[in-house]
């Protein structure tokens, strides 16, 4: 059969529509909440607007009968609200964070006034999720950045999370039924299934020192561990879900270049390895870089590790 180059790039952009839309409940946010006026009543046909401030990707939304709005399907990032109608001040909220599978309600009440007279709120702050039951918790790139990571193991970031994993041993996070190898974890990258074939250990099974690296330090925006509650999406653990969610590029140019050096002079001696003994050798050098930014502006962006 012979397919024309036209045929074969409709083929392909529908692909990747449906190949994204798999795993779109698994790497994004939701925004819901209600517009009021200052008496309390609910505003329906107020014009929501939800602004990447990253990227500029804009959702528009009108609140129904009930005053109530919802974008189910956000990427993780930074965000300005925009709420106007007639009768009332504009109001804008900004710096609201979004981790992945974040669920967060926002209660907004708008002045009476102008619709071109403005009313800016600053929300760097997290918000508290009331949405979602989900338990866990969300390690972002600013721990994964200053923390030490002996070996650059993004996996040992994980004993951050109360009460979430203990590493080490055959059995992380405890598999109950009796196998071997089912320790009851279960690893996502932007959403889709990073697990290994034969076990779930974070540093590989069968006692071997191999460990496969599901994405790089320098490449991760965020994860999220969902530890219990989890919500339908989640499935096929008995126990922990890890989510590593990866970097996108922005409109803004981002980079860095690396060196993480080890070397036994910089070591403390072992208890057992008195002078005037030598301390065994051992030399690491760790090298690598970033870049991440626009292609077209508010359009088309990069990220690359």
């Amino acid at each position: 059969m012979n397919v024309s180059g036209k045929q074969f790039a409709w083929v392909l952009s529908v692909f990747l529509c449906v190949s994204g839309s798999t795993v779109a409940q698994l790497d994004n946010a939701s925004i819901l909440g209600t517009v009021f006026d200052s008496s309390g009543a609910a505003i329906p046909g107020a014009k929501v607007s939800i602004q990447n401030m990253g990227t500029s990707a804009t959702v528009e939304i009108v609140t129904d009968a009930n005053g109530n709005f919802v974008a189910p399907v956000l990427p993780v990032g930074t965000y300005r609200i925009t709420v106007s109608v007639s009768g009332f001040k504009t109001h804008i909220q900004e710096g609201i964070p979004l981790s992945v599978a974040d669920r967060i309600k926002l209660s907004i009440v708008l002045t009476p006034g102008e619709i071109t007279q403005e009313i800016t709120v600053q929300s760097d702050a997290p918000l508290v999720q009331t949405a979602s039951a989900t338990t866990g918790g969300v390690v972002g790139t600013q721990l994964a950045e200053d923390l030490p990571l002996n070996g650059r193991a993004i996996e040992d970031l994980m004993v951050l999370i109360p009460g979430s994993v203990v590493l080490g041993g055959p059995a992380i996070n405890g598999g109950s039924d009796g196998r071997l190898f089912q320790p009851g974890l279960k690893y996502l990258v932007d959403g889709g299934d990073s697990s290994q074939i034969d076990s779930d250990f974070s540093y590989g099974g069968y006692q071997s020192a191999a460990r496969i690296t599901r994405l790089s330090v320098d490449a991760l925006d965020e994860f999220r561990m969902v530890t219990g509650l989890g919500s339908a999406e989640y499935g096929q653990s008995t126990g922990t879900v890890v989510n590593f969610i990866s970097k996108s590029g922005t409109n803004e140019f981002h980079g860095s270049l690396f060196e993480f050096f080890r070397n036994e002079k910089l070591d403390s001696r072992n208890y057992f390895n008195k002078p005037p003994d030598r301390k065994p050798p051992f030399r690491l050098n760790q090298f690598g870089g970033s870049l991440g930014g626009r292609i077209v502006r508010d359009k088309l962006f990069f990220f690359g590790t």
